[in-house]
């Protein structure tokens, strides 16, 4: 009876998931979108819980693993690379067990997305992530404007004491991605860290970063990237932070005006 049950209650939560799926590409557009471990630093083997999180507003919200969610997820370690194995209705999106003491880095990509922007919240979108050079002086559609838009996500984990290797600075091949700087495990608040943004595997110039905690969203660091694309910063506290970015560019696609590349990277500042 209790296997029976449950049994009912995951098929519940897929086709929950199955149908606000429907809405969901819409949604996931509007607002940041990162991935929160459970525990950033561990002991080799121990279980890490990753949710899929979006910010709305000034609360966050986990989005369950529905089918046509992720074109990527997977773990890369000292050994490799492995795809993460999620079913439909998991909440936290996945839970793994990372075996190799060094640095793990979790990689979410999302399945192409499309969405209708009324024109002037279109505007105020390209306003608050600093995309005004990017859109220039190009003409916007009266009504709405279509855009299709990717999600670039990564999460850094430290396994073992003193973890070995720099696998933290391994780029992962994603359109738009943001990589610390070689000196990660030093990383404390109120001293200097680095990070750099790519596009297309080369340095992304000009783009605005936001920098903030999960639970103080609103508290945020803004800051642009140099030629390199590179950011030098200091955070004010220790814990989990993001960084995040958004590059646009004209659409090839004739129904759509704008593509948009959404990267963020979650990694822990130490005491």
């Amino acid at each position: 009876m209790h296997i029976k049950s449950m049994c009912i209650k995951r098929m519940a939560i897929a086709v929950t998931i199955l149908v606000s799926g429907i809405a969901l590409p819409g949604l996931l557009r509007a607002h940041d979108f990162y991935l929160e471990p459970s525990v950033l630093s561990l002991k080799p083997a121990d279980p890490v819980k990753i949710s899929i999180i979006q910010l709305n507003v000034d609360q966050s919200e986990t989005i369950p693993f529905y089918e046509g969610l992720a074109a990527r997820f997977d773990l890369t370690s000292p050994g490799g690379t492995a795809t993460i194995d999620s079913q439909i209705g998991d909440d936290p999106a996945a839970t793994i067990h990372p075996s190799d003491p060094g640095y793990h880095i979790v990689a979410f990509v999302s399945q192409p997305r499309t969405a209708d922007l009324a024109t002037k919240k279109f505007r105020l979108y390209v306003q608050n992530k600093g995309m005004e050079a990017l859109i220039g002086d190009t003409p916007l559609p009266a009504g709405i404007v279509p855009e299709i838009y990717t999600r670039y996500s990564k999460a850094i984990l430290a396994v073992g004491n003193d973890p070995p290797g720099t696998g933290y600075h391994k780029q992962l091949g994603l359109k738009l991605e943001l990589v610390p700087g070689k000196n990660l495990p030093a990383w404390k608040a109120n001293t200097p860290l680095i990070l750099r943004l790519f596009y297309q595997g080369r340095p992304l110039q000009g783009t605005q970063i936001h920098f903030f905690s999960p639970g103080r969203w609103k508290n945020r660091i803004k800051l642009r990237t140099g030629p390199d694309g590179r950011i030098n910063t200091q955070v004010p506290h220790a814990g989990m932070w993001v960084a995040s970015a958004v590059h646009m560019v004209p659409s090839l696609d004739p129904k759509h005006n704008w593509e948009s590349f959404w990267a963020s990277l979650t990694f822990e500042v130490k005491e």
